[in-house]
């Protein structure tokens, strides 16, 4: 199942907004153009992780190549980085390079 990204990623500032008002975790993941593994996280994110988990958390689609602002604000050394926030920002997990949804998914229940 492939789902439409352009429907569930959402805007950093809009997607912190969602995560209050409905009380969700943020995952947030770091990602650039000229990344190979980036791709590869990404359609793991596609396939496997968003249409199950959907429900539990906003999806947050950084691209340092157009946020670098972001880079030292959230300490960014390597890409893919994936960041599992609660809805107040505040960090509960992070992991630098491909995660499956089983890791994301130890780190929810965490």
């Amino acid at each position: 199942m492939v789902i439409d990204m352009a429907d569930l990623w959402e805007e950093v500032d809009d997607g912190f907004r969602t995560a209050s008002k409905e009380n969700k975790l943020v995952l947030m993941h770091f990602t650039a153009e000229w990344c190979g593994a980036c791709i590869i996280q990404e359609e793991i994110l596609k396939q496997d992780v968003i249409p199950q988990l959907k429900d539990e958390l906003v999806f947050i689609k950084v691209n340092l190549d157009s946020r670098e602002d972001m880079i030292a604000q959230y300490n960014v050394q390597s890409v893919p980085l994936l960041i599992l926030l609660s809805a107040d920002n505040r960090e509960k997990w992070r992991k630098a390079g491909i995660s499956e949804r089983e890791e994301i998914e130890k780190a929810i229940a965490g």
